[in-house]
């Protein structure tokens, strides 16, 4: 056999075996070197700001920043100085859970001082003056009445709205803005002032709520976080805002519930809080342990 033929011929039989060998570890390292294969969320900080008896938390989605709620008048002050020192200088979107002067008193300070684009209110209204100036300050916003089954996306994050359902209520605590956000494989649950009554709307409506971090409702109240909400959540994380002088709050009997089944946090005790989550993890930061 000529020189030539013969390698033609072992040309012929490693061939086929170098394009397999090529076609099962080294073409799949290509494409994931060349293509963004990950499925997960984007990173996320969570600021749950210290605003003494009220409610205030900052979201900031790979530099997209969402506020829930904004403490008092008399907290706008320290809120903003806080705001300020993360280097934001607008707001992508503002949820008002619901017209209490606790939550929503220093947010038309907050928006005149970091404008935004799109605002998502509660059905519940009100004529004090903090409601009016909120209204005021959102006169150049986008601003949408949300109630469960509205889901809206701040970057890749989802937001689901899961309360109020009803438009009347007696009490104004239950026209809470309830809000489950996803993040990859982890979920957080922001629940206003939302008594019993809404929690068991939201568990008779058939919502997922089951999260890795709970936000409180109603200051650790015990109008709030019945047996039956908490087991249905079921949090690694609990979050509660609340002040040094609270007029009793949070309650015991609720501070031991989530105490039993989740790592509990106290704004009154801890400070300022910040959970760092990938989608895949979670990691908690505060002013004081």
């Amino acid at each position: 056999m000529t020189h030539s033929k013969l390698r033609k011929k072992i040309i012929g039989i490693l061939l086929p075996a170098v394009i397999i060998l090529f076609s099962y570890y080294v073409l799949p390292y290509l494409n994931s070197s060349l293509v963004n294969t990950d499925t997960g969320g984007p990173s996320i900080k969570l600021y749950f700001i210290d605003v003494g008896q009220g409610d205030a938390s900052l979201i900031d989605i790979d530099g997209k920043f969402v506020m829930i709620d904004g403490g008092t008048d008399d907290s706008a002050d320290d809120t903003i100085d806080f705001i300020n020192s993360l280097g934001v200088t607008r707001l992508d979107c503002v949820i008002a859970t619901h017209p209490h002067e606790d939550h929503i008193g220093g947010l038309d300070d907050i928006i005149n001082e970091f404008p935004t684009t799109k605002a998502y209110i509660s059905p519940g209204k009100t004529t004090t003056r903090a409601f009016e100036n909120l209204l005021s300050a959102l006169e150049n916003s986008e601003v949408e009445t949300v109630s469960a089954g509205d889901v809206f996306k701040v970057g890749k994050v989802k937001f689901e709205v899961l309360a109020p359902k009803n438009e009347k209520y007696s009490e104004l605590n239950n026209y809470s803005v309830c809000l489950k956000m996803t993040c990859g494989r982890k979920s957080f649950l922001f629940t206003g002032d939302a008594e019993k009554l809404s929690e068991n709307e939201m568990l008779d409506s058939g919502f997922n709520l089951n999260s890795d971090v709970l936000k409180v409702g109603h200051h650790g109240s015990k109008t709030s976080t019945s047996d039956r909400f908490l087991k249905a959540v079921s949090p690694e994380i609990s979050i509660v805002s609340v002040g040094r002088k609270s007029f009793g709050l949070p309650d015991e009997s609720i501070i031991n519930n989530l105490e039993s089944c989740s790592k509990l946090y106290r704004t009154d005790l801890n400070g300022n809080i910040t959970i760092t989550t990938d989608g895949e993890t979670l990691e908690v930061n505060c002013d004081y342990n």
